[in-house]
C-alpha cells in the first residue's frame, strides 16, 4: 500500500518550510533539533534526526585517572614488541 501524506507545506522564496505537527511527533523532533534531509535513490526523502555529537560531553572527566593516554593504550593493547606490534 502506498505512503498517505501526513501534511501538505509550502516551500517559502528561501527554500524553507515547515514540517507538519504529526510528523514531528512521529519522528520523536522537537524545536532545536537539527534534521539531516535524505535523498533515497528512488528518488523519495527521509528526515532524520541527527544526534549531537555533544550529548556526552557532560561525561569527560568522569573518571578520575593518573595514567597517561599512552599507559591507557598499551594497557588495552597490551605491550609492544620489537618489531612494532
Amino acid at each position: 500500500m502506498p505512503a498517505r501524506a501526513q501534511g501538505v507545506t509550502r516551500l517559502t522564496r528561501k527554500f524553507q518550510t515547515s514540517i507538519p505537527k504529526k510528523i514531528c511527533q512521529l519522528k520523536g523532533f522537537e524545536p532545536g533539533d537539527r534534521i539531516a534531509w535524505i535523498l533515497n535513490s528512488d528518488g523519495t526523502l527521509t528526515l532524520q534526526k541527527i544526534v549531537d555529537d555533544k550529548a556526552l560531553d557532560e561525561y569527560v572527566g568522569i573518571i578520575k585517572t593518573t595514567k597517561s593516554t599512552a599507559d591507557i593504550i598499551e594497557e588495552l593493547r597490551g605491550p609492544r614488541h620489537e618489531n612494532g606490534r
